[in-house]
């Protein structure tokens, strides 16, 4: 029979089109990168096989049913590999992306070995078919849920989602590269350790109560409280934030009225804070500023933030460049994807549905050792508990002095007091926390490292500036101690630790704004 009339049976005319519809996929590619790497290379060889086969031997039954399967997962595997390298231009799929690729080859390929076999199918074919048509349906199951849960729980989990659809997102980046809050905002965190926390900003871009969007009145005291998400309330309701309960208690602290401006958003270290003072100064008229250092990721915050203000890390554009050199460099995209998905971060970064059941199933991945921390860290925390810090570090530190000397000359510029606050992480402050990190390390090593050592060194070189520190680590190492973490699983403070706080800064801005008073 002549080859364009096998073209009209079915099991051919599908594994040709499979494969002619990945070819301009495989074009685009070639024309955008102008080179072949060996990969596509070989997807190209793999296409003109098949096209081949196609062509010449067609839907006989000369070939046995295991060079049948293996064309048919070539075709299909052809096109959904050639579609997903089409997609990782465009960004990393998260989980719900690999499911839909899988899925889509699976059940494509399962199709084509249905058609080609359908002349005649042995037992080990029938097993094969159904071995596929249960994997296919397994993963499409999955895709479901995961797309079900994505209805529900954002894959960054720490992303606020408003209340109407299609609305402006909560935290917006501005003309000056700082994320900003979206006046007017209505929505709600959907992290699965605090589901439904809500978040509301007023007029001023804060988060607070709606009648607190006007400036600072005859007669009131003021506060600006700045820092990073801890501060801003991540975790608890706005009522519970210990700025808004430093409010209640206005009378005791400053004698009169106090009015609490919290400028904290996500992401911000000392030099956002200056900026949102700058912004915030004519309206609140603070007598008092409090400035939260989180030891967390401050310091790291501060040293980048502080290199690209003295020109010393390359702008956005510069820094756009070289990633896509590195990306060019390092080859195909669709290989370092394909190896990332076999690990387990990629599923605990990329899946809502993971993220959900993380927290009930999150001590037996630990036990199973599939996840290789038990508390949140990053690499400046463990620097920071090792007992010579380095250089990096060191600088980090250095920066965040400087920018806090800034904030204090801007104070008395202003006429108002600074008060830094300095937060521990919880593996700091917890020494239960601090043991479940230690148990990843081998034995030799664990007695090397010092918790508190660090933070002792950046309380001294901030009280060695002149400023006025609260230090956090002793009251909330107490509350651990007793039985009552501050901190939540995944590392923000929880209601106590706010409390615990408020309780600790009273006492000193009492003692300042008496002073005021009197003049001093």
């Amino acid at each position: 029979m002549p080859w364009y009339r096998e073209l009209t049976r079915p099991a051919v005319r599908w594994v040709t089109l499979s494969v002619l519809a990945a070819l301009p996929l495989q074009a685009a590619a070639l024309l955008r990168l102008g080179a072949l790497p060996r990969m596509r290379g070989t997807f190209l060889l793999v296409a003109l096989g098949l096209l081949a086969w196609a062509g010449a031997c067609g839907a006989s039954r000369r070939p046995l049913w295991p060079a049948r399967l293996l064309i048919a997962l070539g075709a299909a595997g052809l096109f959904w590999a050639s579609l997903l390298e089409a997609n990782l231009h465009f960004g990393t799929p998260y989980a719900l992306g690999f499911l839909f690729h899988a899925s889509g080859f699976l059940a494509h390929a399962t199709a084509l070995f249905a058609l080609l076999t359908r002349g005649g199918r042995g037992a080990a074919a029938r097993l094969v078919l159904r071995l596929g048509l249960l994997s296919c349906s397994t993963l499409f199951l999955l895709f479901a849920v995961e797309a079900a849960f994505r209805l529900v729980i954002p894959v960054k989990v720490y992303d606020i989602v408003p209340d109407g659809f299609g609305s402006a997102p909560c935290l917006v980046e501005g003309e000056n590269g700082f994320l900003h809050a979206t006046p007017g905002f209505r929505g709600k965190y959907m992290h699965p350790q605090f589901l439904g926390t809500r978040v509301e900003i007023n007029d001023y871009g804060l988060r607070d109560g709606l009648d607190e969007a006007v400036p600072k009145r005859e007669g009131e005291a003021s506060l600006v409280v700045l820092g990073d998400s801890l501060v801003f309330g991540t975790v608890v309701e706005v009522e519970e934030t210990f700025q808004e309960r430093l409010e209640e208690s206005g009378q005791e602290i400053a004698g009169r009225p106090l009015r609490v401006f919290c400028a904290a958003l996500p992401g911000d270290g000392q030099l956002q804070g200056l900026a949102r003072l700058e912004a915030l100064a004519a309206r609140a008229q603070p007598d008092v500023v409090i400035a939260a250092v989180y030891e967390g990721n401050d310091l790291e915050d501060n040293m980048r933030a502080g290199a690209r203000r003295y020109g010393l890390l390359p702008n956005k554009e510069e820094q756009e460049r070289r990633k896509k050199e590195s990306e060019r460099a390092a080859g195909p995209p669709l290989p370092r994807f394909l190896g990332g998905v076999r690990r387990v971060p990629f599923w605990l970064g990329s899946s809502s549905t993971i993220q959900f059941l993380l927290p009930g199933i999150e001590a037996t991945l630990v036990k199973l050792r599939l996840i290789s921390e038990q508390v949140p860290t990053n690499q400046f925390l463990n620097w920071m508990i090792e007992p010579e810090p380095p250089g990096t570090l060191l600088i980090g530190l250095s920066y965040t002095q400087q920018l806090l000397r800034e904030l204090r000359d801007r104070c008395r510029e202003i006429g108002a007091d600074l008060v830094v606050l300095v937060i521990p992480a919880a593996i700091q402050a917890d020494p239960a926390r601090f043991a479940d990190l230690l148990s990843w390390y081998p034995q030799e090593r664990r007695e090397q490292f010092e918790r508190t050592a660090f933070h002792g060194k950046l309380v001294a070189a901030l009280r060695g500036e002149g400023l006025a520190v609260v230090d956090m680590l002793g009251p909330l190492e107490k509350e651990a101690r007793a039985g009552r973490p501050a901190y939540l699983r995944e590392g923000h403070w929880n209601a106590w630790g706010h409390e615990r706080a408020a309780a600790e800064l009273a006492p000193v801005l009492r003692e300042l704004f008496a002073a005021r008073a009197q003049g001093r």
